[in-house]
């Protein structure tokens, strides 16, 4: 079981990735296909926090409806990825240190 500390860390971790990738002066974004081109390796992304491989195509189809378009900012948006990670239990796979990696693809 991971704990609190470790949950919390993660998700900073995902947020921070997710809000390095999303800072653009591209919003407001009418759908998730405007955010295509913000991605560095396109739909190939991948968010890496610990064990835990999130792939950016999954952002577009498994956590879509958590996502309510159009977005006027990359917080919110952002807010509602986390949201459906959360809730699809894909964030907390391991105790392991969470730790941003260079290797997510950014």
């Amino acid at each position: 079981m991971v704990d609190v500390d470790s949950r919390d860390k993660a998700e900073s971790v995902l947020r921070n990735q997710l809000d390095a990738v999303f800072a653009d002066p591209l919003f407001p974004v009418e759908d998730p296909f405007d955010l295509i081109p913000l991605l560095p390796d396109g739909k190939d992304t991948v968010f890496e926090v610990g064990d835990v491989c999130i792939p950016a195509r999954d952002l577009g189809v498994k956590y879509s409806k958590y996502q309510e378009f159009p977005y006027d900012t990359s917080e919110e948006l952002i807010d509602d990825i986390i949201v459906g990670v959360k809730e699809e239990g894909d964030l907390y796979h391991s105790t392991d240190d969470y730790e941003y990696s260079e290797t997510i693809q950014l």
